[in-house]
């Protein structure tokens, strides 16, 4: 057309002449490029913030006028700008804020790289002041330094004197920690057992002396040089000699302990007051009633060494607390003087640290120590324990019982004897587990064919249970509400089986028959022909009545 033709006969506009840039000017801008973009691409939030430290954003050059720039100046589909773009953007800020291209260039030359800012909070004294961090988080020279200076302030008050090492507080300090480390409850104990404690030397007072005296904030137990200097500090706060304190620490005599007596129970500590099986009227049934200890040695032959009598308590080579209190309770050799919680405590302090057993030579280490707190020597407290010939074991011996044992005098096992599988007595057998030859004629030559074709009827898998038993009683007319009530019939099942168990066998379930009959005062026969004669368990129920619907489906 006329108009395509003009239009191609126009000559075209001319391009802007390509901006020269100094190369120095170039690797400053490179270098200010990779300050804000070290990946080496600069988004649009990043173009933003570098015009905005170098205070180029107005009224000529807006937030949405670098925005513009940023998307006109980036490739197509791209989110970043490469360096080359980024010198075009400038060029464009030039024109938009008409600077000189050198004039705005220098401008953001000068920004330098990112600039940042921020609130700054105001100061924490128990953040910022260190010396006053206290715990696991409290710095030790910090700490001192700010010590030292409030005792400055405070004009430096006296020095606490020193405390003599005795033999005496090494015992008592010993008596109170068995580890050699003193915690801050135990030096409150013994404050208080020492009666230290005044309106002068509080219980706050004590926990705090404890405080100065240990070496760090993470320590949480003192040594015995620390409880030395700990009483000092005491006496120094009471303000007595410390000569005085040390005499009061000695004087406990080790760790106190108070209780309460129970009062007086009449029921309880008057003997005479005893009624049953435990009164004290019958003097020979008391003392049938009274279970008979058997003490029984394991080895009869004499041992010869404190080696042979460990071995003998302890096989595997190593022995616990509770082995060693045995050996000394079974060698006789605890009295007043060497009590259980000696032993304890020795047994604590020969063994190994972290270690719960002890090996043969801290067992005689722990020997010696008995033989010390008891003032004999050693070799007759180990002659002791050598002659014990033990370990020694005290039991009783149960009675005997008609339904468990061999009736006296009898040679034929009872049918109710237990069974016995490695040396333990196993839960009576059902007639399934029976022998052959119990399970064909054993049972039925116990009892006869009548009550044995009865128990059979009621019973389940060869075994009868209580439910059953009841049943059998009121099915025969057996339970009246005079001789043999349904109370009286349980009484009777609970009677004849066999302890710990739940159901009965045939043998039981006749000897059920026969107290039945005691009961009632009928003869045993009476009551096994009204067994047989009932046939088996009755059911009684219901007849429901006839629904119209179902005869009208029925007759359809």
């Amino acid at each position: 057309s006329s108009s395509a033709k003009l239009l191609a006969a126009e000559p075209a506009s001319p391009q802007p002449p390509a901006l020269e840039v100094p190369e120095e000017r170039l690797m400053a801008l490179r270098s200010l490029f990779q300050a804000f973009s070290p990946a080496g691409e600069m988004e649009g939030k990043t173009l933003q913030k570098l015009v905005r430290d170098a205070g180029l954003l107005g009224k000529a050059l807006t937030v949405t006028d670098v925005d513009l720039v940023f998307a006109k100046v980036k490739s197509f589909g791209s989110k970043r700008l490469e360096y080359d773009q980024f010198v075009k953007a400038l060029a464009e800020f030039a024109k938009k804020t008409g600077q000189a291209h050198p004039e705005l260039c220098q401008a953001v030359l000068s920004v330098g790289g990112p600039q940042f800012t921020g609130t700054k909070a105001e100061a924490v004294k128990f953040y910022d002041d260190k010396s006053l961090f206290t715990g696991m988080y409290g710095d030790d020279e910090t700490r001192q330094a700010a010590v030292a200076k409030k005792q400055q302030q405070a004009g430096a008050g006296p020095k606490p004197p020193d405390v003599e090492d005795t033999e005496d507080l090494r015992w008592v300090f010993e008596q109170y920690c068995p580890n050699d480390e003193m915690e801050g409850k135990t030096l409150a104990k013994l404050a208080k057992d020492a009666g230290l404690l005044d309106k002068l030397l509080t219980a706050t007072d004590v926990d705090l002396v404890f405080a100065r005296v240990k070496t760090s904030g993470t320590q949480r137990r003192i040594g015995y040089a620390q409880f030395l200097s700990a009483l000092g500090h005491m006496s120094l706060k009471k303000s007595v000699p410390v000569e005085a304190v040390v005499e009061r620490v000695v004087s406990t005599g080790g760790p106190q302990f108070y209780g309460t007596i129970a009062e007086r129970n009449k029921f309880h500590d008057d003997k005479s007051l005893y009624t049953g099986m435990h009164g004290a009227e019958d003097e020979e049934r008391e003392e049938q009633a009274k279970p008979q200890a058997r003490r029984i040695v394991i080895s009869n032959e004499p041992a010869s060494s404190l080696q042979e009598v460990f071995m003998r308590f302890s096989p595997t080579g190593e022995m616990d607390g509770k082995t060693f209190a045995k050996v000394a309770k079974d060698s006789g050799v605890l009295d007043k003087a060497l009590t259980m919680i000696d032993i304890d405590i020795y047994f604590a302090k020969v063994k190994d640290k972290a270690a719960r057993r002890i090996t043969p030579p801290q067992f005689e280490e722990g020997v010696a120590l008995m033989a010390q707190k008891r003032g004999v020597a050693f070799e007759a407290l180990a002659k002791a324990i050598v002659d014990t010939n033990g370990p020694i074991f005290e039991g009783t011996e149960a009675e005997a019982s008609r339904f468990s044992e061999r009736s006296a005098g009898s040679t034929q096992e009872s049918p109710n004897a237990p069974v016995y599988l490695n040396g333990r007595p196993m839960r009576a057998m059902s007639s399934k587990l029976l022998s052959p030859q119990q399970g064909q004629g054993g049972a039925r030559g116990r009892v006869s064919r009548e009550v044995q074709e009865a128990f059979e009827a009621f019973a389940t898998a060869g075994e009868m249970d209580g439910k059953a038993f009841g049943k059998m009683a009121r099915d025969a007319r057996l339970v009246d509400s005079k001789a043999c009530s349904n109370t009286d019939v349980d009484l009777v099942f609970a009677k004849i089986k066999p302890k710990g168990e739940r159901k009965v066998t045939a043998e039981q379930f006749d000897e059920g028959l026969a107290e039945i009959a005691a009961r009632k005062g009928v003869p045993y026969q009476e009551v096994v022909d009204a067994v047989a004669k009932c046939g088996g368990p009755q059911f009684v129920g219901t007849k429901g009545d006839t629904f119209v619907a179902t005869e009208l489906r029925a007759k359809g």
